[in-house]
């Protein structure tokens, strides 16, 4: 199964959420669930310093990261796509699937609040906000795997 976050540039908030749940589904030993991100914008840009630095803070180690653009191939093979708010969502629904779109507003009110261009302690509320709906995430997908296994 594949889930796939999307923002506008990919350079802050899906990265972080990417490499966020991807360390929490290996250590809560949940399989057979791979993670990407991409963003709206197509600018193959680092991810943001900040970003690098929060991730740093929290512990992660090799996370060279290159954004990406959200291209059609992407969205077709994802089983699951999660855009960080509402608004990144209705930027989609016309190239996927609703039944596989879901905004991360359904676990925390808002979704993710974009701390681009803004101060490291806004980044570091993005990762926090994110980090705290992780068991409800895992939730969510372990119920979206169950589903497509019984199709």
């Amino acid at each position: 199964m594949k889930a796939l976050f999307i923002c506008i540039g990919n350079t802050c908030r899906s990265p972080m959420c990417m490499f966020a749940l991807r360390r929490y589904l290996s250590e809560q030993n949940v399989r057979g669930i791979e993670v990407d991100s991409a963003g709206l914008v197509d600018h193959q840009k680092k991810m943001s310093e900040n970003s690098y630095a929060v991730l740093k803070k929290y512990g992660f180690n090799d996370i060279d990261y290159v954004s990406k653009p959200a291209t059609q191939k992407l969205l077709d093979e994802a089983n699951v796509i999660f855009t960080v708010t509402d608004d990144v969502k209705a930027a989609l629904k016309d190239f996927t699937p609703e039944d596989k779109l879901f905004s991360l507003s359904m676990f925390v009110a808002g979704g993710i609040e974009d701390p681009y261009g803004k101060s490291l302690a806004d980044y570091e509320r993005a990762y926090l906000t994110f980090n705290s709906i992780l068991p409800s995430l895992t939730k969510f997908l372990k119920e979206q795997k169950k589903r497509k296994k019984s199709r």
